[in-house]
């Protein structure tokens, strides 16, 4: 029994390790939209205004010259209303 377990095993490990995707792997990023969207919850994506030493967003926007826009919700209910 176990040696047909570990037969088995090592048969659909080798069969996991043999599938490739069908796609390629990206090399380059095309031209940006310029901006992005999130939806998240309050406090976490921070623009300084609670806690100056959080403040990923400024420096993402400068670094990438994409605007953040942030939508923050308090229940699920808000989050899927802002998503739509």
């Amino acid at each position: 029994m176990r040696s047909t377990l570990k037969s088995c095993t090592a048969l659909a490990a080798a069969g996991l390790l043999a599938v490739q995707p069908a796609f390629a792997q990206v090399a380059a990023l095309g031209a940006g939209e310029g901006q992005v969207n999130i939806v998240a919850w309050a406090g976490y994506i921070e623009r300084g205004e609670t806690d100056k030493a959080f403040d990923w967003v400024t420096k993402f926007e400068e670094a990438t010259g994409c605007k953040v826009n942030v939508k923050t919700a308090n229940t699920s209910d808000e989050m899927v209303a802002l998503m739509n």
